[in-house]
């Protein structure tokens, strides 16, 4: 049973991944690296088709990725129709843990 979260408290997503939990700003830096982006500069407000690595080879990876760490099979056409990175994180979202701790 979830419980309410006030204003104090802090929320931390960690994505579960090959027997650990990853945060969100360590899938946002791998993302960065396969996407070959300057790390700090990938938001969710990111429009993929700005990124010039954006590719179907680069969608692929990030399928074999999500394979391999999620222990799970995606479809390789997931990522088409995606136009922010917004839109990546909602695709992973099942995958999500939310950790709430108080300040």
């Amino acid at each position: 049973m979830g419980r309410l979260l006030n204003k104090n408290t802090l929320v931390t997503i960690y994505l579960y991944a090959g027997g650990y939990w990853m945060n969100l700003k360590e899938f946002i830096a791998l993302c960065e690296e396969i996407l070959e982006i300057k790390e700090g500069k990938l938001t969710m407000d990111t429009r993929l088709d700005n990124i010039e690595e954006w590719d179907s080879l680069t969608r692929m990876d990030l399928v074999s990725y999500c394979d391999e760490k999620f222990n799970t099979t995606l479809p390789i056409e997931i990522f088409r129709d995606t136009e922010t990175f917004q839109d990546v994180v909602n695709i992973v979202k099942p995958y999500l843990q939310v950790a709430a701790y108080e300040k």
